[in-house]
């Protein structure tokens, strides 16, 4: 089943790439890349700041009378809201019975922004609560409210309900919803190993070793920042979809079956 799934999905990735491509570089890289510069100077400026002071003495009025502070603050909520409208984007995308253009995906996003905004904090506040109790009751959850998101959106019910739903669907099946997203997530990391070896190649390039990291300028942390937005997006453009394509495709096969 795995494979058949894996393979569906790769299907659907490459008949949508560009809107993937093009989705994930406007409302995810760049905002990225913006808060990883804005961070990189503020974290320059406190680190000049802290060894003009010494390392016993430690000024946190500084900490936000840098004019870095407030803009990396407002840059990370929007980024936040992006991410959200761009997972309802994709989502609405992947459900989608015809083949939709981009600005038709971004459309049907925006539709749903709103709801699906107040669903994911319902859902993080949800997971963040199991998580005080301890991980392992989050980890469960998670799994039974994996279908959740596109149930939401697909058949516009409740949170409460779209919760439900995703659980009675994944009720006695756990450990094989588990077991595919064990399976998924291997190789993600194939993936991200890949992208690790871009990243050690461009520090390398840039003559960032661990030693300069250790003792980093603002130079040093701008340019591991971009790098790192670099290799993220280049990691992100093949997990992203195909983590939300075989959710979805794993949703269908079980509600076909149940």
């Amino acid at each position: 089943m795995f494979g058949d799934i894996l393979s569906k999905s790769w299907s659907e990735f490459k008949d949508n790439f560009w809107i993937f491509f093009w989705g994930i570089l406007l409302l995810s890289f760049i905002p990225g890349l913006l808060i990883g510069i804005t961070q990189s100077m503020y974290a320059g400026e406190a680190i000049q700041n802290f060894n003009l002071m010494g390392s016993n003495s430690v000024d946190l009025s500084a900490i936000t009378s840098s004019p870095y502070f407030y803009p990396s603050l407002g840059l990370t909520v929007i980024s936040i809201l992006l991410g959200v409208y761009l997972s309802a984007s994709l989502i609405s995308l992947s459900l989608s019975k015809k083949k939709l253009t981009f600005g038709e995906t971004f459309a049907l996003g925006k539709k749903n922004f709103w709801r699906f905004l107040g669903f994911s904090i319902i859902l993080m506040l949800f997971l963040m609560g199991l998580a005080i109790l301890l991980i392992i009751p989050m980890i469960i959850f998670a799994v039974y409210w994996a279908f959740a998101p596109y149930i939401f959106i697909e058949e516009k019910k409740g949170i409460m309900e779209s919760l439900g739903k995703s659980h009675n669907l994944i009720r006695g099946k756990w450990w094989r919803v588990l077991g595919n997203f064990i399976l998924l997530i291997l190789i993600f990391l194939l993936i991200a190993i890949g992208a690790s070896i871009i990243s050690g190649i461009l520090r390398g390039i840039f003559g960032i070793s661990l030693l300069t990291l250790l003792h980093p300028t603002a130079k040093t942390l701008l340019i591991t920042n971009i790098i790192a937005s670099v290799t993220g997006f280049i990691s992100g453009i093949f997990t992203t979809p195909l983590m939300i394509l075989f959710t979805k495709n794993l949703y269908y096969d079980f509600a076909k079956k149940k």
